[in-house]
Formats: structure tokens, C-alpha cells, sequence
């Protein structure tokens, strides 16, 4: 492509030949090829412009850059190369989402759970559909791995290229704020936007939760439409701020999409789903009221986007339970025992909430805080188990570079002194083999923080670790 064409709309300073042939778009110089753009961006341990010379070694064609670069190569000034970016990759690919009715998730809790759903949804109408978010990113049957829950806008493009060049028409995404930060989804063409909730997390990034909102908010300023859930606070400032284009769902107010008579029982939960006057009865194979919401969130998105809602409610028949989110670890010990992403305090307080609604016997919390991260949250979470599990077993998450045993020291200052109702185990191997050996029939064991996470980073070091796989060994043994 033709340099003229990749760099159109862009604002910048400095001369070019337009009819030079780009051959592709490299944001970090070990994978600049022969007629590569160089994009050079500032990150949160390297810059990128420190590389330029390599870059240029290796064949770049042109920098872009915010600062100028006294080398002798032709060079382009930006005031923001990650908008640049973002715009030469929409370009370079030939704005690919435009042919893509493309769901956006934003929110705290429950973005993955909703993009998956959503994707069965889609599945069960015969739509072969795109995927992008924690777990894995999703092109048809194609599986693609994935080291962030939203790429880089260079790689979304390139996937929602992928998209297209299969005709895929419809694609869901999860959309963190970091990324709405860092402007990986700038130009993106978002047919809906989905809010599912605004709570304590990434605070060590954002600074405080205004900061954090007004991240998130960026995605429903340009998305065509809005689904809000308005139970949330932060969400029915959101809704009221968009209106116009906005649809609202709740469990507890009057809502385009709402929920209500809820039921839950060990197959999951049943609910009525309530829309223009309309009642749906739709069975989940998941647990408890934020669940609910997940699956309205996802129901709503879907006819939002134009889809009928009597094959849309048709279509939940075939949702599956989520990798990692309250996901049963089957065994003949007569224990509920479930695994969970839960590694905020909300999603912490929910998840077990759940669990002692059906339980038996005695709720049994396993958990840790990870490292290198907001660390106001890790007492709030040491009484939010304290205070609803009936015995909490304190542990270690994925501590980075951090101490472990200083992470949990922050965990027990919110625990009430002399406390019997917790013990700290900091290997996590060895805590989630104390839960099942300390369990009795009827009780439940709740593994949160780490959910469908097949890792356990210690140091800078990824090591193997499920947390699955560690309570069916132990239970097999």
C-alpha cells in the first residue's frame, strides 16, 4: 500500500514521498522488516524511541515519531504515536470493523463472561463469529493466544483483517481501560457499547475511581449504540449521559431489559427476562444475580444489534459455563468446589456471596492478591472473606516482583485481630490441598483470583500453574 493511503487523516509534521510502498507496521523494532513503518512509542519500561537505529538498520521506511529524531532518514512528527498508530493500522488494513457488526464490553466485572456468551449466542444462530479478550482471541474456529485482555491496535486491526478476509459479520470484544487509555481501540467502529459495572480496580494506574470512569467512558462517546446496566452508579451516570442512544438493563429497576423472579438451585439460575412488555423465561448454567445481569448484558447486546429477541432468548439454550468463572471442579467428596477470576473486591464479595447462598455446610474461601498492583484493595478483600466465608485460607496470587509474605501481610490488616476464622498458607499449591482436605460433605470451596489463568508469575518468571488442575490432582491422589 501506498504510504499516502496509510498515513491519510493523520496530523503531522515533516516531508514525505507519498507513493512509497509500505510493506507493513512495526511498533516494536525487532519485528521492522524492508519498507516497514516504525512507530515509536513511549511504553511503561522501554521507549521506543531509544530504538529508532535499529529500526532503521532493518529496513524501516519511515519513523514516526513525537519527538524529533536527528538521524538521516525520512521522519514524521506526531503529537500522539499511539493515535498514530492506531489510525496507520485502521488505514494500512483498510478499516476493517466497518464491515463487522462489532459488540465493544467495558466494566470492571464481567466483561469475559459476556463476550462468551454472546459468542454461543452466535454460534447457536448459525453466525460464525470473532472473539477478542482475556482468555483467548477468536477468529471463527480459529484460536488465536492472546498476552492482554485487548490488544494493541496494530494487532486488533490485523485480527479484525482476519475477520473480514473470512466473512465474519459479527465480532464481541472486551474492552479494558487501559486499553481506552492507551488508545489501542481509537477508531475502532463499535456498532454497540456494553457498560456492566464500575468498582475498585487499577487504581495503581488510574489514581482514583474518576479517572477510571472517564476511561471507560471514552468507548460510548463514538459507539452507535449503548446498553448500560443501571443498577451500577457509575452506569446510571452513564446511561443518563447517553440516552439517546442508549439501552438500560437492571435486576432491580424499571429497564429496557430486566430481570426478575430469579431462581437458583445446583443446575443454575432461572430468571424472567422482561423486554417491550414481553416475558421470557431463560434458564443459565450459571450462579447468582451477577450472572444474571451477564446473560441479560449479552441478550441485550445481541438485539441491540438488530438481532430478534425470540432467537436471541432461543439462543441461551446453548450458552456453556465460563473457563474460570465460578467453574466446578468435579469430584465424589459430596464438595462444591469452584474456581473464579474474582481479584477485585466486588467480584470477591459476589462470588462468595453465592456460594454461602447454597451452601450446606461451611464456605471455605481460598484467595491471594497479586503483585506489582493496587495494594488498597488487599485488605478490603481480607475482611469482605473474613467477614462472609465461614474459614478463609490466605494465599499468594501472582506476587511478580513483589514479596509474597508482604502482600499478605496487607491482606490481614483487614482481618479483626485474633481472628480463628482464617489461616495464611503462601504456597498456592499447598492451600488449595488444605481447602479440600479440611472440607466435609455439603461444604463449598471457592479458589478465586487467578480463575482460567494457566500461570503463576513469580519474579519476571511465568510458571505453570492451574488452579484446576492443582485441585483434581489432589483429589485424584
Amino acid at each position: 500500500m501506498k504510504l499516502i493511503n496509510v498515513i491519510k487523516g493523520l496530523e503531522y509534521d515533516g516531508d514525505i514521498d507519498g507513493n512509497i510502498e509500505i510493506k507493513g507496521i512495526a511498533y516494536d523494532s525487532r519485528k521492522v522488516e524492508e519498507g516497514y513503518i516504525f512507530v515509536a512509542i513511549k511504553g511503561f519500561k522501554v521507549d521506543g524511541h531509544d530504538f529508532v537505529d535499529q529500526a532503521i538498520k532493518k529496513g524501516a521506511a519511515l519513523i514516526v515519531a513525537e519527538r524529533e529524531i536527528d538521524l538521516n532518514i525520512k521522519f514524521i512528527k506526531v503529537e500522539n504515536s499511539r493515535i498514530s498508530l492506531a489510525l496507520i493500522s485502521k488505514n494500512y488494513y483498510e478499516n476493517p470493523t466497518r464491515s463487522i457488526n462489532l459488540i465493544g464490553v467495558t466494566g470492571t466485572n464481567g466483561k469475559t463472561s459476556i463476550t462468551y456468551i454472546v459468542r454461543d449466542m452466535l454460534t447457536s444462530m448459525n453466525f460464525e463469529s470473532g472473539l477478542i479478550g482475556t482468555i483467548q482471541n477468536c477468529i471463527g474456529n480459529e484460536i488465536v493466544e492472546t498476552n492482554s485482555t485487548t490488544p494493541e491496535s496494530l494487532e486488533l486491526n490485523e485480527l479484525f483483517s482476519k475477520m473480514k478476509n473470512k466473512n465474519i459479520e459479527h465480532a464481541v470484544m472486551e474492552v479494558s481501560s487501559h486499553a481506552l487509555s492507551l488508545s489501542r481501540v481509537h477508531g475502532l467502529d463499535f456498532d454497540i457499547a456494553t457498560f456492566t459495572n464500575l468498582t475498585q480496580d487499577h487504581l495503581d494506574y488510574h489514581e482514583n475511581m474518576d479517572n477510571y470512569f472517564n476511561e471507560k467512558r471514552k468507548l460510548f462517546e463514538t459507539a452507535k449504540k449503548t446498553l448500560i446496566n443501571i443498577d451500577d452508579e457509575y452506569g446510571e451516570k452513564l446511561y443518563n449521559e447517553y440516552k439517546e442512544k442508549s439501552y438500560s438493563y437492571s435486576i432491580n429497576k424499571d429497564a429496557d431489559f430486566n430481570g426478575s423472579s430469579i431462581e437458583m438451585s445446583s443446575a443454575g439460575t432461572s430468571f424472567v427476562l422482561t423486554y417491550q412488555n414481553r416475558r421470557h423465561l431463560i434458564s443459565t448454567p450459571f450462579y447468582g444475580n451477577i450472572y444474571v445481569l451477564n446473560v441479560i448484558a449479552a441478550i441485550g447486546s445481541l438485539v441491540a444489534l438488530g438481532l430478534d429477541i425470540d432467537d436471541v432468548v432461543k439462543a441461551t439454550q446453548s450458552i456453556k459455563p465460563v473457563l474460570g468463572r465460578l467453574e466446578q471442579v468435579q469430584n465424589d467428596l459430596g464438595i462444591n468446589i469452584l474456581v473464579d477470576y474474582a481479584h477485585t473486591p466486588d467480584a470477591l464479595n459476589n462470588v462468595l456471596t453465592i456460594g454461602k447462598s447454597f451452601t450446606e455446610g461451611r464456605l471455605i474461601s481460598v484467595f491471594g492478591c497479586g503483585g506489582d498492583r493496587d495494594k488498597t484493595k488487599r485488605p478490603k478483600m481480607g475482611r469482605i472473606s473474613e467477614e462472609i466465608a465461614d474459614f478463609t485460607i490466605i494465599t499468594s496470587d501472582n506476587p511478580r516482583t513483589e514479596d509474597p509474605e508482604l502482600i499478605i501481610k496487607d491482606i490481614l490488616t483487614g482481618i479483626q485481630e485474633n481472628s480463628n476464622r482464617y489461616t495464611v498458607i503462601s504456597n498456592r499449591k499447598i492451600a488449595i490441598e488444605k481447602s479440600i482436605e479440611i472440607a466435609k460433605p455439603g461444604d463449598t470451596i471457592i479458589i478465586a483470583g487467578k480463575g482460567h489463568e494457566t500461570y503463576q508469575i513469580i519474579g519476571t518468571v511465568k510458571n505453570h500453574f492451574s488452579d484446576v488442575e492443582v485441585a483434581l490432582e489432589y483429589i485424584k491422589g
